[in-house]
């Protein structure tokens, strides 16, 4: 991950966390083209074949453990409110 700029790591860590290029975007306060350039540089300079490969390697390097208990707690909250 050396090889990445500290905004296209923060860009892993959102992919990683399930976040759209839409999302991603809002977040970092930045164009959905310029997300989705960053996502670009993020498979090329890690060699990967997809976003997904990207995501996956990030979750197995510990970038996403974090905000992932978050994503899974609002998606049980949402799941349940839809079956309750």
């Amino acid at each position: 991950m050396d090889s990445l700029t500290k905004r296209e790591g923060q860009v892993l860590q959102l992919v990683a966390q399930g976040l759209s290029n839409r999302e991603t975007a809002d977040r970092l306060f930045v164009s959905e083209r310029t997300a989705i350039t960053h996502v670009s540089n993020v498979v090329t300079k890690l060699k990967l074949a997809s976003r997904t490969q990207a995501a996956l390697w990030a979750v197995r390097q510990g970038l996403a453990l974090r905000e992932q208990t978050g994503i899974l707690h609002r998606h049980s909250r949402l799941v349940g409110e839809h079956t309750g």
